[in-house]
């Protein structure tokens, strides 16, 4: 459960790794995708959190504190992967497709990203219970065909780290 000890101040930024598995039917494929490392920014404006995604780049949400928020993320991200496997006329073009959304960077936070994770390597910034893991860990995408689906393919897969 990520909780903050205190309300941090407004523009308090956390940067978050995330890995996520998705079970996903196509246009005559299923899939599975499993997204590793992925980087997001988690910052406190107002009374709102928002998560911007860092790898994949074009993608943002919103919640009223970091759980809320990476929560909406972990939401649009599947909902972006559900559009793209209904614009994928196969299976190759929609891997080509996850690969190419995944490891867009948003050039623009990623600056504040890196500061970020100076912060929490300074000890400047925590979130009491959720793990820390090295901002440099490798980031990657895996698109594999599924032959057989099981009742845990249902399962939520959150995976948050704090990047240091």
């Amino acid at each position: 459960m990520m909780t903050a000890p205190t309300t941090p101040a407004i523009g308090t930024k956390l940067p978050f790794l995330f890995t996520y598995r998705d079970t996903l039917f196509g246009n005559g494929f299923i899939v599975e995708v499993q997204a590793t490392n992925g980087r997001a920014l988690c910052v406190y404006e107002a009374d709102r959190c928002w998560m911007y995604g860092i790898n994949p780049g074009g993608m943002s949400a919103v919640g009223d504190d970091p759980a809320t928020a990476h929560a909406a993320f972990r939401r649009a991200f599947s909902n972006i992967l559900v559009d793209l496997a209904l614009e994928s006329p196969s299976f190759e073009a929609f891997q080509r497709a996850v690969d190419e959304f995944f490891n867009e960077t948003n050039d623009g936070y990623e600056p504040e990203w890196l500061e970020a994770v100076q912060a929490v390597r300074n000890d400047d910034v925590h979130l009491e219970g959720i793990p820390r893991a090295p901002a440099n860990s490798p980031r990657f995408i895996h698109v594999g065909l599924k032959q057989d689906v099981s009742a845990e393919d249902n399962r939520a897969n959150f995976h948050p780290q704090l990047a240091a």
